[in-house]
């Protein structure tokens, strides 16, 4: 029976309050994706991250090295957790999250 990875996606700063693409229910969201990140980390299970940024200064909102972008701090990465980098909606388009999923061979991938 395969073992579970955690994939947290685009779970950002400018999702939340005060962001510049505030989403309705992201609290609840990242409330639910915290509860699974603690577990995963207490049983050593594999979790990865992925983090949308735009390619340009003037984006509407995940501009590169803003804190909008930047993972938010409930479900921010701890050290060794991968964290793949995407500019475009598809997480795999342009990145290296196939490489780091090779690395779990065996798992199975849960999306939060």
């Amino acid at each position: 029976m395969p073992k579970s990875a955690l994939i947290v996606i685009d779970l950002q700063n400018d999702y939340f309050q005060g962001g510049k693409w505030e989403l309705e229910g992201i609290e609840a969201a990242a409330t639910n994706a915290a509860k699974l990140l603690k577990n995963f980390r207490e049983k050593g299970l594999p979790v990865i991250h992925v983090r949308h940024e735009f390619p340009t200064e003037n984006a509407p909102f995940f501009a590169p090295n803003s804190d909008g972008a930047k993972i938010h701090l409930s479900v921010q990465e701890a050290e060794g957790e991968p964290v793949a980098l995407k500019h475009q909606i598809n997480s795999f388009r342009d990145t290296n999250l196939k490489e780091i999923l090779d690395k779990f061979k065996g798992y199975v991938a849960i999306n939060c």
